[in-house]
């Protein structure tokens, strides 16, 4: 009888022995399959901005001739360019969590109906606001500054003015993708008045910004 009581005390102790056993390795094969999943990045409530922050700019994009004026008023023959491809770099600098300054360096060509080539190489310093909802952020800025012009033996460089407001989605931190949209006035004055003219152009744009 003691016998059979010693059996299985025996038998119960090395069934509990197998069952923590095999509920640790259990434990450790699911430990190994789960990893623990990275929450989506989101924008929070309060500005992403501060005094300080950086962001890169690149642009991409086309540019539509709008219209060109005489000093006198009169018209000029806008209907002999045609659509111009356009891309640029900028960089800007918040002193607030909304207002920066910065500059841009932009590149230009649109084709002629005659075959040839216009050239435009507009550098500036600009001045903007931007207002942010959440990922949304809508910059409006001011860019003046001087513009290269060519066409054929042709060179000018004058005066460079461009509004512009663009609406961009930040979804990461580093990141933010979105559209431009900008007006050039781009006179050209020269020492015979009647000649003076001022272009008019339509640039759209699509970009990027770095956060750093």
């Amino acid at each position: 009888m003691a016998m059979c009581r010693k059996g299985g005390f025996s038998v119960l102790l090395m069934m509990l022995l197998l069952g923590t056993g095999f509920q640790a390795l259990a434990q450790e094969e699911g430990g190994q399959g789960d990893m623990p999943e990275e929450p989506d990045w989101e924008a929070p409530a309060s500005d992403l901005y501060s005094a300080g922050d950086i962001t890169l700019n690149l642009n991409l994009g086309v540019n539509f001739p709008l219209f060109l004026v005489n000093t006198g008023g009169e018209p000029g023959p806008v209907d002999k360019l045609k659509l111009g491809f356009m891309g640029g770099l900028g960089v800007d600098y918040f002193f607030t969590s909304g207002w920066f300054v910065g500059g841009e360096f932009e590149g230009m060509f649109m084709r002629t109906i005659s075959g040839n080539t216009l050239f435009m190489v507009p550098i500036g310093a600009r001045l903007g606001y931007q207002f942010v909802a959440g990922p949304i952020e809508i910059p409006f800025s001011l860019t003046v500054g001087f513009n290269i012009q060519s066409l054929l033996s042709w060179n000018y460089f004058g005066l460079f003015v461009k509004p512009q407001v663009g609406v961009f989605w930040r979804f990461d931190l580093d990141w933010s993708v979105g559209i431009n949209a900008g007006w050039w006035w781009v006179p050209q004055w020269t020492s015979v008045p009647s000649q003076n003219m001022d272009g008019h152009f339509l640039e759209l744009t699509l970009s990027a910004h770095y956060h750093f």
